[in-house]
């Protein structure tokens, strides 16, 4: 019998006529290797992610940008989304193989691995203001109350109630929209902040081992 570290071998009949990896019913939750919770909170100065945007418009010459407005996104949280059953591959990781002694040689796989892919929550904050306010004061003042206990409550409540399947969303969102003004507008004018949004962005991870032989 000859181990995985031997040289390659024609194709047995464990290998799926397409050359790919066959699929496996889903192993019980408590044998995946997965951070179902929220580990995400608000993120602080020196981790927060912002990117500066001009607003577009469509035009009969193509895209025009707006200087009307200063828009600020950050991103707040990450964290696996635990109502969303997660995509599995299983593959052969250990293969045994050998000759027959009337001829030909025989194959099949002695050890299975399973990779996941997970849904992967994003949380974004969206600010607009006047150009009468600096970027660098806006992205200041946005920083600061993001690390205010208050504000830091709320953007866990949205997260909490996003992560037990959303009833409730609404709420939540206007509560943080709420206290997240009130700590803003200590330092910027109400009437030079245009809007301020929570945003949920979904998209699945990449393909990773989640059971090992």
């Amino acid at each position: 019998m000859q181990s995985a570290g031997s040289p390659p071998r024609p194709p047995g009949p464990c290998d799926p006529a397409d050359g790919s990896r066959p699929n496996r019913p889903l192993p019980p939750p408590s044998a995946l290797q997965n951070q179902s919770q929220v580990k995400a909170g608000v993120r602080g100065s020196q981790t927060l992610k912002y990117r500066f945007l001009k607003r577009a418009a469509g035009g009969g010459g193509g895209t025009v940008y707006l200087d009307d407005d200063v828009h600020l996104q950050a991103n707040l949280a990450s964290w696996t989304d635990p109502l969303t059953p997660p995509h599995t591959e299983t593959s052969c990781s250990q293969e045994a193989w050998g000759d027959w002694p009337w001829g030909g040689q025989w194959r099949f796989c002695v050890a299975w691995e399973v990779d996941c892919q997970w849904m992967q929550n994003e949380l974004d904050l969206n600010v607009s203001s006047a150009l009468t306010t600096p970027y660098d004061k806006l992205k200041q003042t946005v920083d600061a109350c993001l690390q205010d206990a208050v504000v830091a409550g709320a953007v866990s409540g949205v997260i909490a109630v996003a992560g037990t399947g959303g009833a409730g969303i609404g709420v939540a969102e206007q509560t943080f929209q709420d206290v997240f003004l009130a700590c803003v507008t200590a330092s910027i004018p109400s009437s030079e902040i245009l809007d301020v949004s929570l945003n949920i962005r979904s998209q699945w991870s990449s393909w990773r081992v989640c059971i090992a032989p």
